[in-house]
């Protein structure tokens, strides 16, 4: 087993299948190596909008993070938490980690 592997981090970005809620995007399968991974349940939802590590000084609103993260669990019982990066001119799904 990797370093990677026994953390749990992934950090990959995956292709989302998803449906608007109201003032969110509600994923329902998340595509990731190969495989597709059925949605059963939002178990938390957040939104970032800091500024990453270091603190701010004095800079601009449209520097922010624009993230909506998300712990789900898919209907094999794994856990897994993306964020969907709103800030990019392309919105990006990013798994970041399978607890």
């Amino acid at each position: 087993m990797s370093r990677r592997e026994a953390s749990g981090f992934i950090g990959e970005t995956v292709r989302v299948s998803w449906v608007q809620e109201v003032g969110y995007k509600r994923p329902t399968t998340i595509t990731w190596n190969g495989q597709d991974l059925a949605v059963q349940e939002i178990i938390m939802k957040w939104d970032d909008h800091g500024f990453g590590q270091s603190p701010p000084k004095k800079r601009p609103w449209y520097l922010r993070r624009h993230r909506t993260y998300y712990r789900v669990k898919t209907g094999d019982g794994r856990v897994l938490e993306l964020y969907l990066d709103r800030g990019a001119e392309k919105e990006t799904w990013v798994l970041v980690k399978e607890e």
